[in-house]
């Protein structure tokens, strides 16, 4: 239940007007409502930093692959193996970052 901010007449949930005095409610909750202002900074923030670490992996692991490319065939097959599913990780936790910024 909701009071009329003028009057303190308690009002139905989802009424319009005070039915004791008329007042308008509709255009106080917009008036109310333009003041509030949301930070979703730190949200942002945490999906960038998320993706940033988790997007650091994949790149470390181009980065093997290249070095040891011409060297060892072996080990930058595996390297290029585990890039594979670091880049499949990483993708994975942007994924649920985002979807728990949006939710927050």
């Amino acid at each position: 239940m909701n009071f009329c901010p003028k009057c303190g007449f308690k009002l139905p949930e989802y009424s319009n007007f005070c039915s004791n005095c008329g007042t308008d409610l509709c255009s106080l909750n917009n008036n109310t409502n333009s003041n509030i202002t949301y930070n979703n900074n730190s949200n942002s923030t945490t999906v960038a930093i998320c993706a940033i670490i988790s997007l650091m992996f994949p790149i470390i692991g181009i980065v093997l692959f290249f070095v040891f490319r011409r060297t060892d065939p072996h080990v930058a097959h595996v390297v290029n193996i585990c890039t594979w599913i670091s880049f499949l990780i990483a993708l994975f936790i942007c994924f649920i970052c985002l979807f728990l910024a949006s939710t927050i």
